[in-house]
């Protein structure tokens, strides 16, 4: 008896012993039984398992009712609500579930969140799977509930437990439940009428299976009228109709593919008799709402039915009526033998303008690259003389900005000509003559380029002229960087265009030049001022830009001293080479 009631303690804590030595320690049964007891014991909770892995997602489900008491209707005492209530073995947890009903206006679903259940008002008295049983009561929390049924796998336990369970009873019915399972489902007549079950054959046969032909309308007998293509579909499935338009690209019409929405075609106006299937054929004249549409031809499908049901096999080949597509030419009144016709591409004969072509490579090379130029504005308005700006021409996309510098007269600087590319005023490959309402797209226009841009130079933006007088040091950089494009900051070519008015000039040459920096000369150098008025001296003309560039190569220091000797000697080298 001890024993059992060792085994039970430690099958009640579901912990063993060895796991626990303060309980080993607390239990010490050797004391009393010796050590035999003991070993026995170990042994027993080295094969015991713990309750939450023997009984993982095992429970026990049973069926059962409660009667709710009705008190206020006349037609009803009481209600039967149907519930689950479910036992776990792992815990000896219940829950309650209410079998859902279709519109019982009654809240459903958990009606008991699982919990152990106290069996009693005895403390740790719960509910136990030795309490279930079908065929009986079952008090939870005060509710009584009628166990009348479970399911297969709870029979099977407890049945391995050598229990054996109640046979299964009837569940009663309420007298509403009954009323309202005849009202919703009322008894219906075996007998169908003949029209309705030979539409549902019909509907069921012919379902999605869809007549289609190939018409055309030739209404060219009246103003603005053409013979234009059709697609007539007759639905099988209900007699319908539905008349597509046939839209082709650049056609000039609106897209409404939509001519005859799907209905039942009369085949007179306002009359009762309605087209068939059997009512198309081939080269025949089909009425649609007075409008007659001459079929042509049809689809596979179509073919293969009408050769099946009615023995048409050959459709003929019938002539449509329809013309075939033709390229269209435009053509100008007066300018086909125009001269300009010779030179102008013909894909720059567009009413609309199109959209420039982006150079990618360009964009990448020069993002963020500009050439900016410190400017005036020339003009007649004494007023607008004193005002500076600031000229800046993007390298990436070729567009031109101009910003003013505020002064202190009052005129507050900002944004003066937004971003944009421009036309240069004074070259244009192809002028469209007026008159002809032409107008030139982007490959017949010459716009500003790079090399337009320099010290000196007169730049015409929208009217206004500006003087481009100095340049900051990346665009002094950068043009010298890119001789070729920008030549007069080519110190070679510079070099050869001074030598060559020199020994043009007659005036002595490279010697006289010499000559002439000698008398500016103080410590072996001259400055940049000093170079210029020697130059113009001896009758050399050239350029702002000219000038900086060579002051830029023979500047060695940055202090404004030229070291004319070396000077010199490259202008002498030139002269003999030429």
């Amino acid at each position: 008896m001890a024993i059992g009631n060792q085994t039970h303690i430690a099958s009640t804590l579901r912990k063993p012993l060895a796991e626990d030595p303060e309980l080993a320690e607390v239990l010490d049964f050797t004391l009393t039984y010796g050590t035999r007891l003991k070993d026995q014991l170990a042994a027993n909770q080295s094969q015991l398992v713990p309750a939450h892995i023997a009984y993982d997602k095992k429970v026990l489900s049973f069926k059962a009712y409660f009667k709710e008491a009705v008190p206020e209707s006349p037609t009803e005492k009481f209600r039967v609500r149907f519930v689950r209530i479910n036992y776990f073995l792992e815990d000896d947890s219940i829950n309650v579930l209410e079998t859902a009903q279709v519109n019982s206006g009654l809240p459903q679903g958990v009606f008991l969140r699982r919990q152990r259940v106290p069996r009693s008002t005895v403390k740790n008295d719960f509910y136990t799977a030795k309490d279930f049983n079908v065929a009986v009561d079952l008090a939870l929390y005060g509710r009584v509930y009628r166990i009348y049924d479970c399911d297969g796998f709870t029979r099977n336990y407890y049945q391995s437990l050598g229990i054996t369970l109640t046979e299964s009873e009837v569940p009663p019915t309420d007298q509403y439940s009954q009323t309202r399972l005849y009202s919703e489902c009322p008894a219906r007549n075996a007998a169908t009428p003949n029209a309705n079950r030979f539409a549902l054959r019909k509907f069921l046969e012919n379902d999605r299976k869809v007549l289609r032909f190939y018409c055309s309308w030739d209404n060219s007998d009246e103003p603005f009228g053409e013979c234009r293509p059709y697609v007539v579909q007759f639905f099988l499935v209900d007699d319908t109709v539905e008349v597509r338009e046939v839209n082709t690209p650049n056609d000039g019409r609106d897209p409404f593919p939509i001519f005859l929405r799907r209905q039942r075609l009369t085949k007179t106006s306002g009359g009762n008799d309605y087209y068939l299937d059997e009512d198309f054929k081939p080269d025949c004249v089909v009425n649609v709402l007075g409008r007659p549409f001459l079929i042509y031809d049809a689809d596979k499908f179509t073919k293969d039915y009408y050769s099946e049901k009615f023995g048409i096999k050959d459709w003929p080949q019938t002539d449509s009526g329809i013309p075939d597509p033709q390229t269209m030419h435009s053509s100008i009144p007066g300018l086909s033998s125009s001269p300009l016709m010779k030179t102008v591409p013909h894909r720059d004969m567009s009413i609309e303008t199109k959209p420039p072509r982006v150079d990618l490579k360009k964009m990448m090379d020069y993002q963020g690259k500009l050439l900016r130029f410190r400017a005036t504005m020339e003009t007649q308005r004494p007023e607008y003389r004193g005002r500076a700006f600031v000229v800046a021409y993007y390298l990436a996309n070729d567009t031109i900005g101009v910003g003013e510098l505020p002064l202190k007269d009052g005129i507050p600087g900002g944004r003066f000509l937004e971003r944009t590319r421009l036309r240069h005023p004074e070259r244009s490959r192809h002028a469209a003559p007026s008159g002809y309402g032409l107008q030139a797209t982007d490959d017949s226009r010459e716009y500003y380029q790079p090399s337009d841009f320099f010290v000196g130079a007169r730049i015409s933006l929208l009217s206004w002229t500006f003087v481009l007088h100095d340049a900051d040091e990346a665009t002094l950089r950068h043009m010298e960087a890119n001789p070729y494009e920008f030549p007069m900051s080519n110190v070679d070519w510079v070099l050869e265009h001074v030598a060559a008015q020199l020994q043009a000039g007659g005036k002595g040459g490279v010697s006289a030049l010499k000559a002439a920096f000698q008398r500016y000369d103080h410590d072996g150098s001259i400055s940049g001022q000093q170079l210029k008025d020697a130059l113009l001296l001896l009758g050399v003309d050239l350029a702002e830009q000219e000038k900086i560039t060579l002051l830029r190569r023979y500047d060695l220091t940055g202090e404004d001293k030229v070291h004319y000797f070396e000077l010199c000697t490259t202008l002498d080298a030139y002269v003999r080479q030429s």
